[in-house]
């Protein structure tokens, strides 16, 4: 990955035993880093500068800028020092005397506490080591070895700490020691860290193949890297050996900057133009930095929103217009075997209205009902039910009590389920006040009662001595809230000074925003003699409802036509609330013959309330 500095390209050059220079060169390359070592700051026997060291670095041409600082430069040995050549092994005319220095598969090694020799001739192999001392025996002997160092990989690696000027900062050493060579004469080879204020950071991240991965900075935005492999999240040196770590830009033409990375069966990649699947040449191998490659798989592009990944799938957004305008769209991104490729259906495309006017975050909780939430722009919650294997993708929508706003959503593994977490924002009593609530089930449609659960907004439950005062309700001051008491919805009252009192006295109560809700259906299809129901006068005359452990609610046609669901039979005592309810309710249904038949239920008292099914009789003209 070359690129120009702010577009021009600059060698180092040596300016005095303590500073380096800048100026003109040739083309420079983008990296990634890892950072370490220990603290000295005296120089070494071998002319170098150890990790702590400041340095001064001077350019020719105006290179640096104030946001540089915090960013890295990585300088590396132009081989001029002296003494910088591969050991010299088994030669007899090369002598061995402490402070030599050598080279050996790219790394520089320093020679130390040379005992009973004076050349290499009787040294057979040197070797490899990347950190540390290693002691190197001559052949078939104990008593005769010297000290290996390993000093740098052929470079040092600095950190801008002050900027004075465009041809002015001072820098840290931070990784290997700074090469007598570059101290002594400089260096054309250098290069500019890929990460900083002045080139922006990665937008994306995941974890794939015990590697930690970044992409879609500003000043490389089709760019990915990542961390060495085996766990070494924190170690980004990068190189060509299968562990080291990988740079790889994106170069297909639909290519934009990296919205989002997820790793399944691959790792995939989203841009604003388009989808990406990263995998080695087969699904046996690893990704390797000689062993990779990017194939762009769809066309759509995603937005600004992070994906979530739900088994082997991605689901993300995709862009509507502009990356940074909400999504409309949500798409799933998974491995056909027919198409042998990666598909990106859309699974909003039955409910299109159900994003309204865009949303900007996803969740994904997968108890106990597999859903997917999207917080829209306008703060209403949406969700998915997602399952699959069993062919069932249902959208509905979720109004948060009271008014509420929702500002952010996150999904958080919880003791017997996942908890759907909300910031939410209401207007109460004239002020403004913001919430952290959890959407928690809570409720075991088996075996609870009607007094167990929450089936109300921010609410609070009490569960006690009997009292007619319930306090500790500062959050809802000012509010008119419902409460249920004892298994009974009771009058809604308005909370005064954080407390209300009640018409009765309760010893079990949730008090809290009523949650409404809506079922509706289509224009309901009977058929009729001369065919299709759809657009004759037709009239719904009876509906057959089945509910589980259900209370409260209403049926009807319209909004303006609503009439309440009756549970209470003869045999139930008149001094309490009726018992939750599991089977079957007949409603004779109000009204005429319409154009469109529709069935229409709400429920907005604090009961649970299960529709397992719903059958209506329709009547058609014609």
């Amino acid at each position: 990955m070359t690129y120009p500095l702010n577009g021009n390209v600059y060698e180092v050059v040596a300016a005095t035993t303590d500073t380096v220079t800048l100026a003109a060169s040739a083309n420079t390359t983008g990296w990634t880093y890892d950072s370490g070592g220990w603290m000295d700051e005296a120089p070494t026997a071998y002319g170098t500068y150890e990790v702590g060291t400041i340095l001064t670095l001077y350019a020719t041409a105006a290179v640096f800028d104030a946001d540089m600082v915090g960013g890295l430069f990585r300088l590396w040995e132009d081989g001029l020092a002296a003494g910088m050549q591969n050991a010299p092994v088994g030669d007899s005319t090369a002598a061995l005397a402490d402070g030599q220095v050598y080279t050996n598969e790219g790394n520089v090694y320093g020679v130390w506490n040379v005992t009973g020799l004076t050349n290499w001739e009787k040294i057979g192999r040197v070797p490899a080591h990347t950190a540390n001392t290693v002691r190197v025996y001559a052949e078939a002997s104990t008593s005769t070895f010297f000290d290996a160092d390993f000093l740098h990989p052929s470079y040092s690696i600095l950190k801008i700490t002050g900027y004075t000027s465009a041809t002015q900062v001072t820098a840290e050493i931070v990784r290997y020691q700074m090469p007598a060579s570059i101290i002594r004469l400089g260096t054309v080879f250098w290069e500019e860290g890929a990460w900083s204020n002045h080139r922006g950071y990665p937008s994306a991240m995941t974890l794939f193949e015990q590697r930690l991965w970044f992409g879609g900075s500003d000043s490389d935005p089709t760019v990915v890297w990542s961390s060495r492999s085996g766990g070494s999240y924190e170690n980004f040196a990068d190189g060509t050996k299968d562990a080291d770590a990988i740079v790889y830009r994106l170069s297909e033409g639909s290519g934009d900057r990296i919205r989002w990375l997820s790793g399944a069966r691959v790792l995939t990649a989203g841009t604003s133009r388009g989808e990406y699947a990263i995998a080695a040449s087969s699904q046996q191998e690893a990704l390797t930095p000689t062993n990779m490659r990017a194939v762009v798989q769809q066309t759509y592009g995603t937005s600004s929103a992070k994906p979530v990944r739900v088994n082997q799938t991605v689901l993300y957004p995709q862009r509507s217009g502009d990356a940074a305008n909400p999504a409309r769209k949500l798409r799933e991104f998974a491995y056909s075997l027919s198409a042998d490729a990666y598909e990106s259906n859309n699974i909003t495309v039955f409910s299109d209205h159900i994003t309204g006017a865009g949303f900007d975050e996803i969740a994904y909780q997968p108890e106990p009902d597999n859903l997917i939430w999207i917080r829209r722009v306008d703060g209403v919650l949406a969700a998915c039910t997602h399952e699959k294997t069993q062919e069932v993708l249902a959208w509905h929508r979720h109004v948060i009590g009271g008014g509420g706003v929702v500002k952010a959503l996150a999904t958080k593994p919880g003791l017997a389920g996942d908890e759907v977490w909300c910031s939410v924002e209401r207007v109460i009593g004239g002020v403004t006040k913001r919430f952290i609530e959890v959407i928690d089930d809570g409720f075991d449609v088996h075996v609870d009662g009607k007094d167990d659960g929450v089936f109300v907004d921010s609410a609070l439950v009490y569960d006690g001595a009997e009292t007619a005062t319930l306090s500790g309700l500062w959050h809802l001051n000012g509010a008119t809230v419902r409460v249920r008491g004892d298994g009974a919805r009771l009058t809604d009252v308005v909370v005064a000074n954080g407390r209300v009192t009640l018409d009765t006295a309760v010893a079990k109560a949730s008090v809290g925003f009523p949650i409404e809700t809506v079922i509706e259906t289509m224009d309901l299809e009977g058929g009729a003699r001369a065919g299709t129901a759809q657009s004759r006068m037709k009239r719904v005359s009876q509906v057959f409802v089945l509910l589980v452990r259900s209370l409260g609610g209403k049926i009807g046609t319209a909004s303006t036509d609503m009439r309440p669901i009756l549970y209470r039979q003869a045999s139930d005592p008149m001094d309490t609330a009726p018992p939750l309810y599991s089977g079957h309710i007949d409603f004779d249904m109000p009204g005429g013959h319409e154009r469109e038949a529709i069935v229409r239920i709400e429920h907005d008292d604090p009961f649970p309330f299960y529709v397992a099914g719903l059958a209506s009789e329709l009547n058609t003209q014609g």
